[in-house]
């Protein structure tokens, strides 16, 4: 059995937010040889989920849950790609609540944590403008 495809998170094995597993999944009740490592934000405490209960969304529905923090510029979103991104889509651990990236009205895709080779080789022009876009050079009022 093939793992079910996110469109925002197209590797979640190499991101290690999917991982091989013997547990029996808490929505659906299967072994279905994997889990997620990532959490859904809930008032219970779930600790196995099944990859595909996340892609058709059941998961979120039983535990009236969502699998991201947060969405950047959600408002600029559909409805759909906001419920596909918080509903639907497997979440992925960062050092802080995670946020969801956008761009052009769209999710970004994940594709992992950014690997310090890049963050050493990042030009001056791009460091200059992550940083303004960070919002860590604000004037003060």
């Amino acid at each position: 059995m093939s793992l079910p495809k996110f469109k925002y998170h197209p590797n979640p094995i190499e991101t290690g937010s999917i991982e091989a597993s013997d547990a029996t999944c808490e929505v659906c009740n299967q072994k279905r040889g994997y889990r997620i490592t990532s959490s859904i934000y809930c008032k219970e405490n779930v600790e196995n989920i099944c990859p595909w209960c996340v892609a058709d969304g059941t998961a979120s529905k039983k535990y009236k849950g969502e699998f991201v923090a947060d969405i950047e510029n959600w408002e600029g979103l559909t409805k759909e790609v906001v419920e596909e991104i918080s509903t639907r889509t497997v979440g992925f651990s960062s050092y802080q609540e995670e946020i969801w990236l956008t761009h052009c009205n769209d999710g970004c895709e994940f594709h992992g944590l950014a690997k310090v080779e890049y963050v050493r080789n990042i030009s001056d022009e791009e460091t200059q403008r992550l940083v303004e876009n960070s919002s860590l050079l604000r004037e003060e009022q």
